[in-house]
């Protein structure tokens, strides 16, 4: 059996044991088992919970800020690579000018604008 198999099958098993969960909770209509398990969650994923009306997350406060931390560095890469993209654009632009000034005077050759850097050699 293939591990994506594995997978699904974990977790369709770890799903319905949670709706199991559900159920059971709401068939007995019992706030005092609701208030438990809220009290199991908040003690699992929450720290500093002393009174339910002040609470101080943890887990979810840190995936928060490493979330926002990704979407900056994706925002940087994809300015980076859209720079990189008008650079080549200008650049290839550049050349056609100059090839075609190059033709109408006669001249053999066009002098290439380097794609990237000033640091690369001249096509």
């Amino acid at each position: 059996m293939s591990a994506h198999s594995l997978l699904a099958m974990h977790n369709i098993t770890v799903m319905n044991a949670f709706f199991v969960g559900i159920r059971g909770l709401i068939s007995h209509n019992s706030t005092s088992i609701f208030e438990a398990e809220i009290r199991s969650f908040f003690d699992t994923y929450m720290e500093n919970i002393d009174n339910m009306s002040h609470i101080e997350p943890s887990v979810f406060e840190k995936a928060e800020k490493v979330c926002g931390e990704v979407e900056v560095i994706k925002g940087k890469r994809r300015i980076a690579r859209k720079t990189e993209k008008v650079k080549a654009e200008s650049a290839a632009a550049a050349n056609d000018v100059l090839k075609k000034d190059m033709e109408e005077k006669g001249a053999e050759g066009a002098v290439n604008v380097p794609l990237t850097s000033d640091d690369e050699a001249m096509m």
